[in-house]
């Protein structure tokens, strides 16, 4: 009786450790890794998004980007398959709507299970259509309203805005928003713009940059998306000019027909040329003078000591007047 007994006791203790132990098994899951996404190329229609599978426990079938209107989009939404494995991928996806929010995240799937990435978020620009080969001089805000009606992408040879009182004041330059280059651009005797908002999708202007007596602007913000090359900064008599941080992605000024690459003349609130940091090359004359508060040029060295600089170099009248040799030697604020 007692073996009995043993026995069933035994078998009892079996089937209940065999029972726990399935109860503990969870679902497998695909442990997959990705990298940043990185959206990039805006436009109006389209924009260009990369990313990165790192690793992955199981073997990844499908791989790609999906993107919508709203967060955290999923593969029922707006789906582009970009091959399969870990490793690098990217896509432009195009057909946007302009001056619209999207979300946009990569999937992964394996074992008919799909992982996502974080989503990002990003705004398409305003589309434009059509280049202008020319110049214009626009002369009021009314001159401003018309060609900004055209929609247009590129003005090639350039835009003079001088406010000379042929017209209503010019106080806005939004209609000029779906420009995305400019030969050069000359912004004169507009007293009453408070900024340079409605620029922000110029990408280029590779003849030159000129504003003087604009005496509301404080900054070249909406101006951030400049980079490369650029013929030439002038700056003139623009009293509360504060901050020039927006040409931080110039690297070149290759101004050729014997004028100053970069002129700073009476910028009463100018305090520092910071944004000038990342010159490489400048091919003609660097002169900075009269601008009362201007104190540390020390985003100059960049260009003085490890880049080109062919020019001849003047300062004067500033709050501080370093010589070509003090930027040398490292004496470059006060």
């Amino acid at each position: 009786m007692q073996k009995v007994l043993l026995l069933f006791l035994s078998v009892s203790v079996l089937l209940s450790c065999s029972k726990d132990d399935g109860n503990s098994e969870e679902p497998s899951q695909n442990d997959v890794a990705f990298s940043s996404l990185v959206i990039s190329e805006i436009t109006g229609n389209s924009a260009k998004v990369s990313i990165a599978i790192v690793s992955s426990s199981e073997t990844i079938t499908e791989r790609g980007v999906v993107y919508g209107t709203s967060s955290n989009p999923t593969t029922d939404d707006n789906k582009v398959a970009l091959g399969s494995g870990i490793g690098e991928f990217q896509s432009t996806i195009s057909g946007l709507d302009s001056e619209t929010t999207y979300f946009v995240r990569a999937y992964a799937l394996s074992s008919d299970i799909v992982t996502y990435s974080d989503s990002e978020s990003f705004e398409t620009s305003i589309s434009c259509d059509g280049i202008l080969n020319g110049a214009v001089v626009l002369n009021s805000q009314e001159d401003i309203n018309t060609i900004g009606m055209g929609n247009l992408c590129e003005i090639t040879v350039g835009i003079i805005i001088d406010d000379n009182g042929s017209g209503s004041p010019i106080t806005n330059l939004e209609p000029l928003q779906s420009l995305k280059k400019i030969g050069s651009l000359r912004i004169n005797n507009c007293s009453m713009l408070p900024s340079l908002s409605g620029l922000d999708n110029l990408i280029e202007i590779p003849n030159g940059l000129g504003i003087s007596n604009c005496n509301l602007i404080s900054n070249l913000d909406p101006l951030s998306s400049l980079s490369g090359e650029l013929g030439h900064i002038t700056f003139l008599n623009n009293d509360n000019l504060s901050s020039i941080d927006a040409l931080a992605g110039i690297t070149s000024l290759t101004r050729e027909d014997g004028s100053k690459s970069i002129l700073l003349m009476s910028n009463s609130s100018l305090v520092d040329l910071d944004g000038l940091s990342q010159l490489e090359n400048v091919i003609s004359d660097i002169q900075i003078v009269d601008n009362v508060n201007l104190s540390d040029f020390c985003g100059l060295n960049n260009l003085l000591i490890n880049g080109s600089f062919s020019g001849n170099y003047f300062t004067n009248e500033n709050a501080y007047n370093p010589t070509y040799q003090d930027m040398l030697d490292g004496n470059c604020s006060q």
